[in-house]
């Protein structure tokens, strides 16, 4: 009984690590997005010709 206690631990604890490595890569993810957007100096809102 004690042994499967020990290796549920376990397996909780891995759980907590993968989300954690999950959410590490989302930001990542986010950071990189966000280096791919155009930068401010190509946003420049250019008079519309009537």
């Amino acid at each position: 009984m004690a042994l499967l206690l020990v290796s549920g631990g376990g397996m909780a604890n891995n759980h907590t690590e993968n989300r954690q490595f999950i959410h590490e890569q989302l930001q990542l993810d986010r950071q990189r997005f966000q280096s791919l957007q155009t930068p401010e100096f190509l946003k420049q809102t250019r008079p519309v010709a009537p």
